[in-house]
C-alpha cells in the first residue's frame, strides 16, 4: 500500500466522505492515497493537469472493482458517476463507489435507474432497457428464461414496450427476486437485497411516508434508539478471522490488521483496485495448478479455483481459456464427465489456447463425451485433435488418450447403428404384425397385467407374437388354464392355421401316458379334454366352447361380437370332459 501522508485538509476530506458514503474511513483513506500516487494499474491513469479520472479509464476500474464483465455495464456505471463532465475527480469517485456499495434495494435503485439510461433521457426505451437487462442477468449467471420470466412482470401504466419511468423501474424492479437481479445485478450487495413485502410505489409517496415515519421516530427517539443500538447483528467474526489468519500467514500483517478492523470487504476492495481481472485471474490459475495434485480434496479445490478466476470475468480469451481447460482436467479427476465436456468444448471454443493445451482440452472432452455416451462429440473433438501440431511434438500421453477415447467412441457409434437397426426391424415387424391382425380381424388388446406379458413374452421367456410375411401367418404362445388344479401351462408357438388338439396330444398324450406330476390319476387324456374361451357379456364373464380340432384364431375371432378379447395372447381354459368340475365349471360361467 502507498505511504504517502495526507494533508490535513485530505484527511478532513476523507472523513468527510467517508461519514457520507457510509465506507470506512480507513478506506477511503487508503484510496487518497492511491489517488495522490498515481498507483497502478487504475490511479496511474488520473490526469496530472486536471486531477480527474476520465469516464473510458473509471469504466476499466468498476470492471476490476463491481467485477462487472459487461462493457455495456462498466461502461454505463462510470459514465453515471462521471456525469456531464465526462471525468471524475476524487470526491466523485468516493460518491460513485459509495453508490456502487448500497446495501438496500431503495438505495440502489436511483443509480440502477441511470445505469440502465443509457441515452440519459431519464426514461427507458425499449432497446436500452432490455440491452443492459439481458447483460446484468448475465452478470448473475441467469439464462434467457430468466429474461423471459422478467419481462412477463411489467410495471402499471404504459409498460416495458411504452419505455419506464423512474416510478415504473422501482415498482418493476421490487416485484420479485429475479427482476431485483435484472435491475441491480451490477451492485455489489444486490445477493443481500430483500424482496419488499409488497412492490415498491412512486417515490414521492415513499418520500411523504418516510417523513412521517421520521416524526413518529422523533416522537418516540429515547426507545428507538434503544432498540437499534441492542438489535442483533450478523456473525462475521469467523469470516474476518479466516481471512485475517491468511494475510498473516502470507506475511502481510497490514492487510492482516486491516481486516480485524473493517472485514474482508476492506481488503477485497483494494485488491480490486491494486490488480486487474486478469492478474486476479492469473493468480487464481497458478493457486489452482498448485492444489490439482493434492490429495484427497484437490481437485475440488483446484475447481474452485479456477472458477473463481472465471467469475473475474477477465478479457483475456488465452487465460480463461486455460482456466476452462484446468477445471476440465479437475472435474475429469472427480468423474464430473458433463463438466469437464462442457468446459473442454468452452475452451476450446475460444480459440485462444496454443497447440499443446488445446490437444489435453480435445482429449479431456473426447475421454468425458465417451463415458457419458455422446460418441459424436468425442470424435469430433478427435478429428480436431488430428489437425493440430505443437512446435515441440506431439505428447504420446495425450494422443494414447485420444486413440482409446476414438476407439470408444467408434465402437459406441456401431453399437448405436446396429441397436438403431433392431430397433427399425422391430418396429417393421410390430407393424406387420398389426396389419396382419386386422386383416384377419383380431381386437388385440393390453395386457391387463405386466408380469404376465414379460413373463409369456419377455425376453427370457422364449415366445412371442410375430408375422411370418413369407407364408402369411400369424404366430403366438397360447396359455392354458388348468381350473380344476389352478395349474397353467403355454404352447410357445402356434400358428393362426393351427389348431391346438395334436399339441395337446403331444403334452398329455391320447392315454394320458405323458401326464403333468400335477396328473397323478391321468385324468387329462388330449381326447377328453374340452376347451373354453372367456367372454364377457352385461358384466358377467361366461364360457364358450372352443374346439380342439379346429383352427383356434378363427374360432376366437367369432367370439368377439359375444364379448370374447385376445389380451396379449389368447387364453385358453382346458377342462376334462364331462368330470363334476366341468359342470361346476359351466355353473359359475354361465354359456
Amino acid at each position: 500500500m502507498p505511504t504517502v501522508n495526507l494533508t490535513d485538509a485530505e484527511t478532513a476530506l476523507c472523513a468527510e466522505l467517508a461519514a457520507e458514503t457510509g465506507l470506512p474511513p480507513l478506506l477511503v483513506s487508503r484510496f487518497r492515497q492511491m489517488w495522490v500516487t498515481r498507483e497502478a494499474p487504475f490511479f496511474a491513469a488520473v490526469s496530472e493537469e486536471t486531477d480527474t479520472l476520465a469516464c473510458a479509464a473509471l469504466a476499466e476500474l468498476v470492471r476490476s472493482v463491481a467485477r462487472v464483465a459487461s462493457e455495456v455495464v462498466s461502461g454505463s456505471m462510470a459514465r453515471v458517476m462521471c456525469g456531464a463532465a465526462g471525468a471524475v475527480d476524487f470526491e466523485g469517485f468516493v460518491r460513485g463507489y459509495g453508490r456502487m456499495h448500497a446495501r438496500t434495494l431503495r438505495d440502489a435503485l436511483p443509480f440502477a435507474f441511470a445505469v440502465f439510461d443509457l441515452d440519459g433521457d431519464g426514461k427507458l426505451a425499449p432497446g436500452e432497457f432490455r440491452e443492459v437487462l439481458e447483460a446484468t442477468l448475465a452478470l448473475q449467471a441467469l439464462d434467457g428464461t430468466a429474461i423471459s420470466r422478467v419481462l412477463a412482470a411489467p410495471p402499471p401504466g404504459e409498460g416495458i414496450d411504452g419505455g419506464l419511468t423512474r416510478d415504473q423501474f422501482r415498482y418493476f424492479a421490487s416485484l420479485s427476486a429475479e427482476t431485483i437481479l435484472g435491475c441491480c445485478g451490477f451492485m455489489m450487495h444486490v445477493r443481500d437485497f430483500y424482496v419488499p413485502l409488497s412492490p415498491l410505489g412512486p417515490e414521492a409517496e415513499e418520500a411523504e411516508e418516510a417523513e412521517a415515519a421520521a416524526a413518529r421516530r422523533r416522537e418516540h427517539g429515547e426507545r428507538e434508539r434503544v432498540a437499534v443500538a441492542t438489535a442483533a447483528r450478523p456473525d462475521v467474526e469467523a469470516r474476518k478471522a479466516a481471512a485475517a489468519a491468511a494475510a498473516k500467514a502470507a506475511g502481510d500483517e497490514e492487510v492482516a490488521a486491516a481486516v480485524e478492523v473493517f472485514g474482508v470487504e476492506f481488503v477485497e476492495a483494494l485488491e480490486a483496485c491494486k490488480s486487474t481481472p486478469e492478474e486476479r485471474a492469473a493468480r487464481c490459475k497458478d493457486q489452482g495448478n498448485a492444489l490439482l495434485g493434492e490429495r484427497p480434496g484437490g481437485p475440488a479445490k483446484a475447481a474452485a479455483k479456477y472458477t473463481e478466476g472465471l467469475d473475474e470475468g477477465g478479457r483475456d480469451a488465452a487465460l480463461n481459456a486455460a482456466l476452462l481447460c484446468n477445471r476440465a482436467a479437475a472435474e475429469l479427476m472427480q468423474y464430473n464427465w458433463g463438466r469437464a465436456l462442457a468446459d473442454a468444448t468452452a475452451a476450446l471454443a475460444l480459440e485462444a489456447l496454443p497447440p499443446e493445451a488445446e490437444l489435453k482440452a480435445c482429449s479431456r472432452g473426447a475421454r468425458a463425451a465417451v463415458k457419458i455416451e455422446k460418441p459424436d462429440a468425442a470424435l469430433e473433438l478427435c478429428a480436431r485433435a488430428a489437425g493440430v501440431q505443437p512446435a515441440g511434438g506431439r505428447s504420446a500421453v495425450v494422443d494414447g488418450e485420444l486413440q482409446a477415447a476414438e476407439k470408444a467412441a467408434r465402437a459406441a457409434v456401431a453399437a448405436r447403428a446396429e441397436r438403431r437397426k433392431a430397433e427399425a426391424a422391430a418396429a417393421a415387424e410390430r407393424k406387420a404384425l398389426e396389419a396382419a391382425l386386422a386383416a384377419r380381424g383380431v381386437a388385440l388388446e393390453a395386457w391387463e397385467d405386466e408380469a404376465m406379458a414379460d413373463a409369456y413374452v419377455g425376453p427370457s421367456s422364449g415366445a412371442r407374437v410375430w408375422y411370418d410375411a413369407a407364408a402369411d401367418c400369424v404366430h403366438w404362445p397360447v396359455l392354458l388354464l388348468y381350473p380344476e388344479t389352478a395349474q397353467s401351462d403355454f404352447i410357445q408357438d402356434v400358428g393362426d392355421d393351427e389348431a391346438l388338439a395334436p399339441h395337446l396330444e403331444e403334452m398329455f398324450g391320447a392315454a394320458g401316458e405323458n401326464a403333468p406330476g400335477w396328473d397323478a390319476e391321468r385324468k387329462y387324456r388330449s381326447g377328453d379334454l374340452r376347451l373354453y374361451a372367456a367372454c364377457k357379456r352385461d358384466g358377467k364373464e361366461v364360457a364358450e366352447r372352443v374346439r380342439a380340432d379346429k383352427p383356434l384364431l378363427p374360432q376366437l375371432v367369432a367370439l368377439q361380437p359375444k364379448g370374447h378379447a385376445v389380451r396379449g395372447i389368447p387364453m385358453i381354459h382346458v377342462l376334462v370332459g364331462g368330470s363334476p368340475y366341468e359342470g361346476e365349471f359351466l355353473k359359475r360361467m354361465k354359456s
